[in-house]
């Protein structure tokens, strides 16, 4: 079963990598084109991503550094007379399936009590009681 997620997985990955199209650019080979003035246009996502365009017509991709302070930036491409287009962020659908599949089998694996995902236990011995009473004394 690990086997069929790991295959999944990949098949997933190499299809949104396929998908991405153009050459992914660093940020910092970015920067260095947006000065030279050979950028377009650019989309730029909620999460940082960017799309953009070059002036030969060869589409790109990278990643704005969130974890830096870019501020400055739509001065810098306003500057070089780049098109802008901003859009929000809306991931692509597969994050919480893939969140929610792996929870509930790596739960159900877990709460199984042995390495191969079969429980051991039989049903009297898996009920718990909700409330103990203390012994009684007479």
């Amino acid at each position: 079963m690990l086997a069929f997620f790991a295959m999944l997985l990949a098949v997933v990955l190499v299809a949104s990598l396929a998908s991405s199209g153009g050459q992914t650019l660093s940020y910092s080979d970015f920067l260095g084109r947006v000065d030279s003035g050979s950028v377009k246009a650019v989309t730029i996502d909620g999460d940082g991503g960017v799309d953009g365009t070059l002036t030969h017509g060869t589409s790109f991709v990278t990643q704005l550094p969130t974890a830096l302070n870019v501020t400055g930036l739509d001065q810098r491409l306003q500057a070089k007379n780049i098109q802008i287009t901003a859009k929000k962020a809306t991931g692509n659908g597969w994050g919480p399936c893939w969140v929610a599949c792996f929870r509930s089998c790596f739960s159900a694996h877990c709460s199984s009590g042995s390495p191969g995902g079969r429980s051991t236990r039989s049903a009297e011995e898996s009920v718990v009681p909700v409330h103990s009473a203390a012994p009684r004394r007479e």
